[in-house]
């Protein structure tokens, strides 16, 4: 494989694309497993029997889901670990990843642009 971006001031480059909302890390856990095991636990145990404990479970999971969601602002490589996939292809890709040498500024997901002619889908 190339380099994706030639110069000294770049170390590393990589292609990602964006998966569906719904298998964002910090939606999938909320959703599907916390919410799941509560009411699941809700049923098995009851709603008269340590009605503390519900609470907690559901602050609990509500302030997980906050911070994986404020993660994805405060970190990119976090960002991109939870909402992208990684692609080898630059033409099916929808955003790059840049990794600049120390000193040399911050990481950053670039939105990517392809131009169709070079796809071959214009003619």
């Amino acid at each position: 494989m190339h380099k994706l971006v030639e110069g000294a001031s770049v170390v590393r480059a990589t292609l990602h694309s964006s998966k569906p909302l719904w298998l964002h890390l910090y939606a999938v856990p909320y959703v599907a497993v916390v919410w799941g095991s509560v009411g699941l636990a809700w049923a098995l145990v009851g709603d008269a029997v340590h009605e503390d404990l519900w609470l907690l479970v559901g602050i609990l999971a509500s302030l997980a889901h906050a911070l994986s969601w404020l993660a994805c602002f405060w970190s990119v490589d976090f960002k991109t670990m939870a909402t992208c996939t990684s692609l080898q292809d630059p033409y099916t890709a929808q955003m790059i990843k840049v990794v600049p040498a120390e000193h040399r500024g911050a990481v950053e997901l670039c939105p990517l642009q392809t131009d169709k002619v070079l796809r071959g889908e214009l003619t």
